[in-house]
């Protein structure tokens, strides 16, 4: 099941309160097909199952929480914003599974 699970992380303008955090995981967590919510300084992510909930569902979810939220971070360096658009395209072509040499190997024999 682990492998049907997605990601979507939101960062907030400011630091997130202890209320703030205790509000967002009670009303997220009571959504059918979210499994998991993770806080770091100013940001929230969410591991769900996209067969029950989508991404336009939670984000219609969050706004309910009157946080400013957006789906990037405001100031980023560049390497942090290289690191998020390899993030991006892995989790394209990868998907949430690791990446298994032997299944690599086999798909590029094959062309």
């Amino acid at each position: 099941m682990d492998n049907y699970l997605k990601n979507i992380t939101f960062w907030a303008e400011q630091t997130l309160t202890r209320e703030e955090i205790e509000s967002c995981t009670s009303l997220v967590m009571s959504e059918k097909g979210i499994s998991n919510v993770k806080f770091a300084d100013r940001s929230a992510s969410f591991e769900y199952n996209p067969y029950l909930i989508s991404k336009e569902e939670i984000t219609e979810v969050i706004k309910r929480l009157n946080i400013e939220f957006s789906d990037v971070p405001k100031k980023m360096g560049i390497i942090k914003r290289w690191l998020l658009k390899m993030a991006k395209e892995n989790s394209e072509n990868f998907g949430n599974q690791g990446i298994d040499c032997c299944n690599v190997n086999a798909e590029n024999k094959k062309s």
